[in-house]
């Protein structure tokens, strides 16, 4: 079972997030419509794959993933920020970008791909360790 944690202050969105069961069977899915309520449970329960929406209030998005990863203590694990503007990659703190408004085909599509290569992460670190 692998775990999603979605920072996302639209309700709009939570149709595509709802998604995610039928698509990703044993998949645990949290929406958080707050960085401080997600950042207080990143400390019980940490996700394979953080998605932050650009305009989540009371924190910069990338400072909340920085924060994020700092106190979930891991660096593998994946983060996309949804953002209507075109940005760069921070390899650093975010490995990608989501285009919004958000296209539920790409965003599976993404999940897909990122969770394969979680996997591929894993078995080369299971084999070198």
């Amino acid at each position: 079972m692998f775990k999603i944690t979605i920072v996302d202050e639209e309700s709009a969105n939570a149709a595509t997030y709802a998604r995610l069961h039928g698509e990703f069977p044993g998949c645990r899915v949290k929406c958080f419509d707050s960085p401080v309520s997600a950042l207080r449970e990143s400390v019980q329960s940490i996700p394979d794959v953080l998605v932050i929406d650009d305009g989540i209030p009371e924190m910069d998005p990338i400072e909340f993933a920085r924060r994020f990863r700092d106190s979930a203590g891991v660096k593998r694990l994946l983060i996309f920020l949804m953002s209507s503007r075109q940005q760069s990659a921070n390899g650093n703190v975010v490995d990608g970008f989501l285009p919004k408004p958000i296209d539920a085909d790409l965003f599976m599509i993404l999940l897909h791909r990122a969770l394969g290569l979680r996997d591929a992460r894993n078995k080369l670190a299971a084999r070198a360790g």
